[in-house]
């Protein structure tokens, strides 16, 4: 299983686009939301076993993080950049 889809798709030849961290971060953020979207309008089966405040808690930690290092950046603040070549 691929859990980088997004660099899988951004791959060309082995070589992976240098904003591959971004949109990946950006696409865990929107599934994030999606997933509490679904959690407030969907089946209550799920609800019982996600708690909805957490799980905005969680994504709340998330977007810091990611944001501190530079994951959801473009340009030369980026992670992808600071990490290019290495």
């Amino acid at each position: 299983m691929d859990i980088f889809p997004a660099s899988r798709a951004l791959s060309t030849c082995g070589i992976v686009a240098m904003s591959s961290i971004r949109l990946a971060t950006a696409a865990n953020v929107r599934a994030l939301h999606e997933l509490s979207n679904a959690l407030n309008t969907g089946d209550a089966t799920f609800a019982e076993q996600i708690n909805a405040e957490e799980l905005e808690d969680e994504i709340g930690r998330f977007r810091v993080w990611s944001g501190n290092l530079g994951a959801l950046q473009q340009g030369h603040s980026s992670l992808d950049y600071r990490l290019r070549g290495t």
